[in-house]
């Protein structure tokens, strides 16, 4: 867009005059978000959940030793009760 008959030197000019130089050199302020304290819970929970490992290798290879060993017994009786509860069958 094209503004005909503007002189911009004079324009500045005329802010520099009107506007306060302590309101021209202030910091432009910004958008602030403030949270509840239980969104700051929330929020200190799923930084701690973040942190927990998605799988427990300590306790996988403690498993997968005592399965190679052969000491690792799995009770039929109480796998076929949870996946009936679990309603796969």
């Amino acid at each position: 867009m094209r503004i005909n008959g503007v002189d911009f030197k004079n324009v500045v000019e005329l802010y520099t005059k009107a506007v306060p130089s302590a309101a021209r050199n202030e910091k432009s302020k910004t958008d602030e978000v403030v949270l509840t304290e239980s969104g700051q819970e929330i929020l200190k929970l799923r930084k701690k959940l973040a942190e927990i490992p998605e799988v427990r290798e300590e306790l996988v290879s403690k498993i997968k030793g005592r399965i190679l060993s052969g000491e690792y017994q799995i009770d039929l009786e109480k796998l076929a009760a949870k996946l009936k509860e679990w309603g796969e069958f």
